[in-house]
C-alpha cells in the first residue's frame, strides 16, 4: 500500500525522479559522452584580429551574441574580478556548491580547477568515483584579453542529459559569488585549509543571501 501510494504521488506530482534515478542517469549519460577537452586559447574560438579596436564592453556584447542562441552559459570577468578569480583557483582549487530543490532540500556539486577550467561533479558522484567522477560541467575560462581590453571570457557548453540549463547558470552565478565575495571567498578557504571547521549550513546561508 505504501509503494501504491508513493507511486500515485509521483504521478499526481508529474513523476518527479529521485535523486537516485537523477544521479544514476547522470553516470549512465556521461558514460557515454567523449572526454570534453577545450580548446585552451581563445583565439581558437574566436578571429582575435578582429577585436583589436573593440575595447572591452564592445567584445562582451560580441561574446553574448554569439552564445545567446547556443546551449550554454557564459559571461564577461572584469579583470578585477579575475585577479580574485586567479587567486582563489591557485590556492584553493576546490569547493562545494548547493542547488535548491524541492522540501528545502539541496543538491550539493563540487567544483575542481583545472588550469583555467572548473570543472563540475555531484558530491554524490564524487564519493562514488573520486577523481574519477564524471565531469556534468565545464566553465572554461579565456583570460587571453585581460591586459589588453580588461575582461576574461568564459563559456560551459551544457548537455541537457548531465546537468539543467537552469543548474549551468546557478552554479556560474555562485562561482562569481565564492571567488569575488569577502564571505564567499572566506568559505572556500576555509573549505581548503580547515575542513574541520567548514560547516554546510553556513554554505547553504551565503547562497540564500546572495543579491539581499
Amino acid at each position: 500500500m505504501h509503494q501504491q501510494h508513493e507511486t500515485q504521488k509521483k504521478k499526481e506530482a508529474g513523476n518527479p525522479k529521485t535523486m537516485e534515478e537523477i544521479n544514476a542517469e547522470q553516470a549512465e549519460a556521461a558514460a557515454a559522452q567523449p572526454s570534453y577537452v577545450a580548446p585552451k586559447t581563445l583565439d581558437t574560438v574566436m578571429d582575435l584580429q578582429r577585436l583589436k579596436n573593440k575595447d572591452g564592453k564592445e567584445i562582451s556584447d560580441i561574446w553574448r551574441k554569439f552564445h545567446s542562441h547556443r546551449s550554454a552559459v557564459f559571461a564577461s570577468i572584469s579583470k578585477k574580478y579575475w585577479d580574485y578569480f586567479a587567486t582563489i583557483k591557485t590556492h584553493f582549487p576546490s569547493f562545494i556548491y548547493p542547488l535548491p530543490r524541492d522540501d528545502n532540500k539541496w543538491l550539493f556539486y563540487i567544483g575542481f580547477w583545472g588550469g583555467n577550467e572548473l570543472n563540475f561533479t555531484t558530491l554524490e558522484h564524487y564519493k562514488l568515483k573520486g577523481a574519477d567522477a564524471p565531469v556534468l560541467l565545464s566553465m572554461c575560462h579565456y583570460p587571453d584579453l585581460v591586459d589588453t581590453k580588461g575582461i576574461c571570457l568564459m563559456v560551459a557548453d551544457v548537455d541537457e542529459s548531465l546537468i539543467e540549463k537552469h543548474d549551468a547558470q546557478l552554479l556560474a552565478y555562485y562561482a562569481q559569488y565564492f571567488h569575488t565575495e569577502p564571505n564567499g571567498m572566506s568559505l572556500v578557504q576555509i573549505f581548503n585549509t580547515r575542513p574541520q571547521d567548514f560547516k554546510y549550513d553556513d554554505v547553504i546561508k551565503a547562497v540564500e543571501t546572495i543579491g539581499q
